[in-house]
C-alpha cells in the first residue's frame, strides 16, 4: 500500500495505508493522486470496504 503523499489509485482508498488514509486526486499545481489522511470516517468506510 501507499504511505502518506505517495501516489494511490484513483477512487481506491483501499491503496493507501493506515485506517485514514485515503486516496485524493484534488490537488492544486499536480496531477495524480496521492494519499492523505482522513477523519474518523474514512476509518470506519475503510473497515467495511477493504474488509481490514
Amino acid at each position: 500500500c501507499a504511505s502518506q503523499g505517495e501516489e494511490c489509485a484513483d477512487g481506491d482508498d483501499c491503496s493507501c495505508c493506515g485506517d485514514r488514509g485515503k486516496c485524493d486526486c484534488n490537488w492544486p499545481n499536480k496531477p495524480g493522486c496521492f494519499c492523505m489522511q482522513g477523519m474518523a470516517y474514512t476509518a470506519m468506510k475503510k473497515a467495511m470496504i477493504c474488509g481490514w
